[in-house]
């Protein structure tokens, strides 16, 4: 019986992580309909801060305060970095182009 909890707490685990990266990748296609394949590398950079810092401090609030940390300077660094050097690729629909309209007159 401990071992089918073991294995129904890491699949519900493993299940969720899944699915809250591919609530991002939704989430940043419906706002700018692109994908961000990076969000897949920061995310993995963000857990490797993260376990590094539980397993040589202890302190898994300490990792997840860092792993935050890590995670809004690392993203906001790469979007400047991309603006910086005139790459921004991100075509947003401005707001004067979609007020008044429905969804399905954009063709979601």
């Amino acid at each position: 019986m401990t071992n089918f909890i073991d294995y129904l707490l890491g699949g519900f685990s493993n299940g969720a992580v899944i699915a809250l990266m591919a609530l991002a990748l939704v989430l940043v296609w419906r706002s700018t309909r692109m994908v961000n394949f990076a969000q897949v590398g920061q995310a993995m950079f963000t857990t490797y801060v993260a376990l590094t810092i539980q397993q040589s401090s202890g302190n898994w609030l300490l990792a997840l305060v860092v792993a935050i940390g890590n995670c809004v300077l690392s993203g906001n660094s790469a979007s400047e970095e991309q603006r910086f050097n005139g790459r921004d690729h991100c075509h947003f629909r401005s707001a004067d182009r979609t007020a008044g309209r429905r969804r399905h007159d954009l063709g979601w």
